[in-house]
């Protein structure tokens, strides 16, 4: 397995800091589309802070995650998706 770029601890402060507009992304993005799905969160490396840009919080319905994450089922997010978003 590849090594992360940043550590769960960083990992965590960004979801944490961001959690507010990560759930409105992902109730508008539900509301819009009726379809269940999950939120995608674009890191930018080189600016390493806990403050997410829109773009950076993506809403994606279940049907599209097998052409955005090509090894989504490999890396275990298929079993994660369907443990925590039945």
């Amino acid at each position: 397995m590849v090594n992360a770029l940043e550590s769960k601890e960083q990992q965590l402060a960004v979801i944490e800091a961001n959690a507010e507009k990560i759930a409105a992304i992902a109730s508008q993005g539900y509301q819009q589309l009726s379809e269940k799905g999950t939120v995608i969160i674009f890191i930018q490396l080189e600016d390493n802070s806990t403050v997410l840009a829109d773009w950076q919080i993506k809403f994606k319905p279940m049907s599209q995650i097998e052409s955005i994450i090509s090894d989504w089922q490999q890396v275990g997010l298929g079993k994660l998706i369907n443990n925590y978003n039945p």
